[in-house]
């Protein structure tokens, strides 16, 4: 893997190996953006507080907590950038993830399986700033 310097910085929070493997290998080694893979809530607060990310992809059900609750400590951190952060889930989170895109917690919801080619659009309206951020500044982008 050689990402380049170019481009968004991505987190992609999974702890299912394959999954991860996959988006690193489409995100980083195809498209060429700096990636990030951890695999657990603690890694991953590990890795905001050691870098800065323009993008996250973080799984819900993770093996230490859950990425909802692992989106909003990263958003109360002060003093730092907040990156725009992606939901994704195998599970039916309908309300869930209405309430959290209206309050500004997370700006896109992927339900799994996702279509590879949704990842990419989602990077590049991002990398566009295509997402507003904060709370109640979009309708939110759901990717079913």
């Amino acid at each position: 893997m050689s990402p380049t310097d170019s481009g968004p910085r991505l987190l992609v929070v999974e702890d299912d190996g394959p999954i991860g493997e996959l988006l690193v290998e489409l995100l980083s080694d195809e498209c060429g953006w700096s990636t990030t893979l951890v695999t657990s809530v603690a890694e991953a607060r590990r890795a905001v507080t050691s870098g800065t990310f323009d993008l996250m992809f973080v799984d819900y059900g993770l093996p230490d907590g859950n990425g909802l609750d692992l989106v909003r400590w990263i958003n109360a951190q002060p003093g730092r950038r907040h990156p725009i952060a992606c939901l994704v889930s195998a599970l039916d989170r309908q309300t869930l993830v209405k309430d959290a895109i209206q309050d500004g917690t997370i700006q896109c919801f992927m339900a799994k399986p996702f279509d590879l080619d949704e990842i990419v659009s989602t990077v590049e309206e991002a990398e566009l700033e295509d997402f507003p951020r904060g709370p109640g500044s979009c309708d939110g982008h759901i990717v079913h």
